[in-house]
C-alpha cells in the first residue's frame, strides 16, 4: 500500500507566511499614522479657510464688522453665530503683525468694506504645514 501525504501545511510554511505579515503590518502601521495628521491638517485647514471666507461674507452683507477669533490653546475657532474645534494633532500659530492677539488667542476684523485687519495663521502636523493667509485689503482668505 502506498502512503499519501496529509492534506495541509507543515509548521514551517505557517511560521513563514506569519513572518511575512508581520513585517508587512510593522511597515504599514506607521505610515497610517503620519497619514492621520496629514489628513487632519488639511480638514482643519480648509475649515479654517471656509470660517474665514464666511466671516468676510457677513461683513459685507450684513454691512458690519464681523470678528473670527481663534482660540490658539483650545485649538477653537469662533464667529457669531458659528464655531468650531480644530485636531488635537494640529498645531495653531499666528505669525502676522496685523491680527490682534492676547493671551492664547488672536482675532482677525473683517470690515464691511471686504478689508479686514489681516492675518497669517500657521497649521503644523509634525513636518507638514499648511498656512491661511488673510489679505488686510482685500479681505480675500487663502490657503498655502
Amino acid at each position: 500500500m502506498r502512503s499519501r501525504p496529509e492534506d495541509g501545511f507543515t509548521l514551517l510554511e505557517v511560521l513563514a507566511v506569519v513572518a511575512v505579515m508581520a513585517l508587512a503590518l510593522a511597515l504599514v502601521v506607521p505610515a497610517v499614522g503620519a497619514g492621520g495628521g496629514a489628513s487632519a491638517l488639511a480638514a482643519d485647514g480648509r475649515a479654517l479657510l471656509a470660517a474665514a471666507r464666511l466671516a468676510r461674507q457677513q461683513a459685507i452683507l450684513e454691512e458690519r464688522e464681523v470678528v473670527l477669533t481663534l482660540d490658539l490653546e483650545r485649538r477653537r475657532w469662533s464667529l457669531p453665530g458659528a464655531g468650531g474645534d480644530l485636531s488635537g494633532r494640529v498645531a495653531l500659530t499666528v505669525t502676522a503683525d496685523a491680527a490682534e492677539t492676547g493671551a492664547g488667542a488672536a482675532a482677525v476684523r473683517f470690515l464691511p468694506d471686504g478689508g479686514s485687519t489681516g492675518a497669517e495663521v500657521v497649521l503644523a502636523a509634525g513636518e507638514a504645514r499648511r498656512t491661511l493667509r488673510i489679505d488686510w485689503l482685500t479681505g480675500h482668505a487663502t490657503l498655502r
